[in-house]
């Protein structure tokens, strides 16, 4: 998993760090590597004084509101407008559309022709935000939370220190947050709701399930790929549970995707706009069928094996990682690989940032941490 982490760090330094003039980006990933390498070790070196440590919360807390004012301003500082990226755009164009009474993915947000494929999730997730005035502020929110979960979490001092240098050392987390992106704060709430459903529902997942299917509705529209945590995560509980769960869960399923979909519905100007226009397509586009297929089935296949939030952690980051690969090196085939880690338009490298979160939970976590169901 470090190695792959590691990867994943070099293959952003390469992009990115090729967009500077003062060091090259072979140096950049030398510094990173050291950095990383003495900062993992030498809290495994200090591991036995590092959980005794008394003013570890105190300290644990001024680092991270430090990090909370740095994201802060540089949101601040950044004008979502100038990026290429497309991720703030459109995110703020969904938004911004719905609450104009508009169809957001048949606006344009460039001279492309390229439209916005934020699921309907994203515009409550975003809604927040974009009131406060950048959708950026996002990022800010879910690290202050994230930083509360893992201090709050029963573990040792160690695990926490490893899990937030993990993140804050990772190039695709300041990525991410320089170019105002969702995806992975995405993530880390969806793993955060698993995380938290399996503590407080370790007996029977389905002790609350209105609750359970309204969640599970919300996170499903955000993204496409949220289905392979959430598959591991409740398939096989689903499959074990009696018949009555069964149809509650189907019945509340369905209408609170409805539910969640009205607002976007309801500005839908006619089916043929929607068969031409939506974010399905988009996010669908650049996966062969075949291959999300085989990925989405091993999910539910894994599920019986994912009894465990460090299970669930594991296997999500292994299909997530095949899949992204997968795609990179079927472009890489037809492409070249330096069109496909420095072209703007062939691959998004940005996808294999979606398993930091998983990373850092899985480090987090105990080794012998017990199944919940």
């Amino acid at each position: 998993m470090l190695l792959v982490y590691t990867l994943v760090n070099t293959l952003f330094i390469l992009k990115y760090g090729a967009r500077q003039n003062y060091l090259h980006p072979f140096f950049i990933i030398a510094i990173n590597v050291l950095i990383f390498a003495g900062i993992y070790y030498g809290l495994n070196f200090f591991k036995e004084r590092l959980n005794r440590y008394k003013k570890f919360t105190t300290l644990y807390i001024i680092f991270c509101l430090s990090v909370v004012l740095t994201l802060i301003v540089i949101n601040l500082n950044i004008n979502g407008e100038s990026l290429d990226v497309f991720r703030w755009k459109g995110m703020n164009t969904t938004i911004g559309s719905v609450l104009e009474g508009n169809y957001p993915y048949a606006t344009f947000l460039d001279l492309r022709g390229d439209t916005s494929s934020n699921f309907p999730g994203l515009f409550y997730i975003g809604l927040p935000f974009y009131l406060l005035g950048d959708v950026g502020f996002l990022q800010v929110f879910v690290f202050l939370v994230l930083s509360v979960f893992i201090l709050k979490h029963k573990t040792t001092n160690y695990r926490k220190l490893v899990s937030i240098s993990l993140l804050l050392l990772s190039a695709p987390f300041w990525w991410e947050v320089f170019v105002k992106s969702d995806l992975m704060s995405n993530v880390f709430l969806l793993m955060g709701f698993i995380f938290w459903w399996m503590e407080k529902y370790k007996n029977d997942y389905f002790k609350n399930v209105p609750l359970l299917a309204l969640l599970v509705a919300f996170f499903l529209l955000t993204r496409l790929i949220v289905m392979i945590p959430i598959s591991l995560f409740l398939f096989y509980p689903f499959i074990k549970t009696n018949i009555t769960n069964k149809v509650k869960f189907i019945g509340y399923l369905f209408f609170f995707i409805m539910v969640v979909l009205i607002p976007f519905i309801l500005t839908v100007p006619d089916f043929d706009t929607f068969l031409t226009y939506n974010p399905i397509s988009n996010q669908t586009s650049e996966a062969p069928f075949f291959v999300t297929v085989s990925i989405l089935a091993s999910s539910l296949i894994l599920s019986i094996k994912s009894q465990s939030v460090k299970k669930i952690m594991f296997h999500s980051f292994f299909l997530i990682i095949i899949l992204v690969s997968t795609m990179f090196f079927i472009n890489v085939y037809e492409e070249g690989l330096l069109a496909n880690i420095y072209g703007k338009i062939v691959f998004d490298i940005s996808y294999f940032g979606m398993i930091l979160p998983f990373v850092v939970f899985y480090f987090l976590l105990e080794d012998n941490e017990p199944k919940t169901i």
